[in-house]
């Protein structure tokens, strides 16, 4: 999707994994980021990544990168 020139990603993720300690849990993420620049390859690039794990709780992880 391209927003006022600005291309957007979004994705969306759902899992289950076994720990050898805690056994099995679920994961769901959903991560969205920005590139500004020409095209999709843009100079300057932002994110943010939110991840919902049953055994960990909730991590947010942003990005941002220039290059």
């Amino acid at each position: 999707m391209e927003i006022t020139g600005f291309p957007i990603s979004v994705g969306a993720s759902l899992g289950s994994f076994n720990n050898n300690y805690k056994g099995w849990g679920l994961e769901n993420s959903v991560n969205a980021s920005i590139n500004a620049g020409t095209g999709a390859g843009g100079l300057l690039s932002g994110g943010l990544s939110i991840t919902n794990n049953s055994q960990e709780g909730l991590t947010l992880a942003p990005s941002l990168s220039y290059l």
